[in-house]
């Protein structure tokens, strides 16, 4: 006669093995996913931070703002940009260094602000400053974001004082490329640097050549106006032209604004002289398709601007 406990003990220790194992991982799973959960969370809390601190990043009557944003551990904020719509927008999500690697991206989150900046910027701080973005009027305020120092090679005077003056802290600046430590940009050259800049404006109406041109970064030449200098030299092309279109959609939107705003000052008994002006402009920056574009535009606003100074009432 055969032993039946022999054999029923050996399977009640398999099936509590077996059982045991689908415990566990049940359990490893369910933690991994609320892990997974919460860095989502976490992260898509400190992206909508982030895009609440570009708020007051407005200049108001100031030339500019420079802040610096600090992390405990390296951190990753990514970047991108929507010219759909009326406005556009543009996103910020975010994820931070682990034990076991990067956690998850976070959700992003939209802004309507016009933030230029890498896809990608990694490490445990963030350099922001803003700059009013005129043409010929103020258009709006530019958000540039980055992570990296930038030796500035043989800026002119004019460049210098106003990074200086707005106490932007990761770019130096340099006469001797040799001395030149993290992203190289070259002002008139294009030897041994990660970025050149070329200075394109002449005439009376130029405070320095640099005031328009162009700049060669990843094989790519993006033109540049005023305040865009900055712009063009620390976002990607792709962010950089995405948010230009946006601007010249906030253009002709304000454009609109003056157009009725002569409208008012004439049955008031004065007149303005820019009003056809302005509606050539805005047919202009409304069919922008990249920035090759924005010489044509420059000179347009430098011509407006001076007609509306001469005017007897002024709109801007």
């Amino acid at each position: 006669m055969k032993n039946k406990r022999g054999i029923a003990m050996p399977f009640n220790w398999i099936f509590a093995i077996i059982a045991g194992v689908v415990i566990l991982f049940l359990a490893i799973y369910g933690i991994s996913r609320y892990i997974s959960t919460s860095e989502y969370q976490i992260s898509t809390e400190t992206a909508a931070k982030l895009a609440g601190l570009l708020e007051p990043m407005g200049t108001g009557l100031a030339s500019g703002k420079s802040y610096v944003i600090n992390f405990k551990k390296d951190t990753r904020t990514y970047y991108d940009c929507s010219d759909a719509g009326v406005w556009g927008k543009n996103t910020i999500a975010f994820s931070e260094k682990t034990f076991g690697g990067w956690g998850e991206k976070g959700g992003k989150i939209n802004t309507k602000k016009y933030v230029f900046a890498d896809e990608i910027i990694e490490g445990k701080q963030l350099n922001l400053f803003s700059k009013p973005f005129k043409m010929p009027f103020k258009i709006d305020d530019i958000i540039v974001i980055s992570g990296r120092d930038y030796c500035f090679y043989q800026a002119s005077n004019e460049i210098k004082d106003e990074v200086q003056g707005l106490g932007i802290e990761n770019i130096y600046f340099s006469d001797d490329l040799k001395n030149c430590s993290g992203v190289k940009v070259c002002f008139g050259s294009n030897a041994g640097c990660d970025i050149s800049v070329y200075g394109m404006c002449e005439g009376y109406n130029c405070e320095n050549k640099y005031d328009y041109g162009k700049i060669i970064k990843k094989g790519k030449s993006l033109y540049y106006d005023s305040s865009l200098i900055y712009a063009a030299i620390m976002s990607s092309p792709e962010i950089y032209e995405c948010n230009l279109k946006r601007l010249m959609k906030r253009f002709a939107e304000l454009s609109d604004v003056y157009i009725d705003k002569i409208k008012i000052i004439k049955m008031k008994g004065c007149d303005s002289n820019v009003e056809a002006d302005l509606n050539i402009m805005k047919a202009m920056a409304g069919s922008l398709e990249t920035s090759e574009d924005l010489f044509v535009l420059s000179q347009e606003a430098e011509k407006i601007n001076a007609k509306n100074q001469g005017a007897v009432c002024g709109l801007w």
